[in-house]
């Protein structure tokens, strides 16, 4: 079998980082975002009336809301990053082969692997650096844009969208 796509992807804390950003949950996102205006408005209400006590819980509503916002994926990816290196020793980092009917994840330290068909995969995410591959059960396979041995960035895209039917596209 010859591959088509090739790609190495090391899992480190930024690409953690964009994964967890690209993967929050949006209704919680959205909700926050609910949250931020309806605290300015309170806020610039009891200001107005001088409700000094409303203002100071509307303030801590607000960094409260921006640390769930900001914070959460910062700690998530920061978790993620610093149980691989305690576990491994160093960073992950995976070799992705992409083939006609399924693609083949090896993982370089542990020399693991996963084999995925396409009609698997749920969900087709990007970030800056990444392209996330999402299937069921949380599992994700993080694509390097910048990782490419074999293949282009534009040509994996086409033939992503093309492979992976049931795959819900968010690029």
């Amino acid at each position: 079998m010859t591959t088509i796509f090739e790609n190495q992807c090391t899992y480190t804390y930024e690409y953690y980082l964009q994964l967890k950003r690209a993967t929050l949950d949006k209704s919680f996102v959205n909700t926050c975002y609910s949250a931020l205006v309806i605290i300015t408005a309170l806020g610039v209400l009891t200001v107005v009336k001088n409700w000094y006590t409303f203002t100071i819980a509307a303030v801590v509503a607000l960094i409260f809301v921006l640390y769930r916002l900001i914070g959460t994926p910062i700690r998530l990816a920061s978790f993620a990053a610093k149980k691989n290196r305690q576990v491994h020793g160093r960073d992950i980092e995976t070799i992705n082969h992409f083939y006609e009917d399924h693609l083949l994840a090896v993982n370089t330290l542990s020399r693991g692997k996963t084999n995925i068909k396409y009609e698997e995969v749920r969900t087709l995410m990007q970030s800056k650096n990444l392209f996330i591959i999402g299937m069921d059960k949380g599992l994700v396979l993080l694509i390097d844009k910048n990782g490419f041995l074999k293949g282009t960035v534009e040509d994996f895209l086409i033939f992503m969208k093309e492979k992976c039917v049931n795959a819900e596209v968010k690029i």
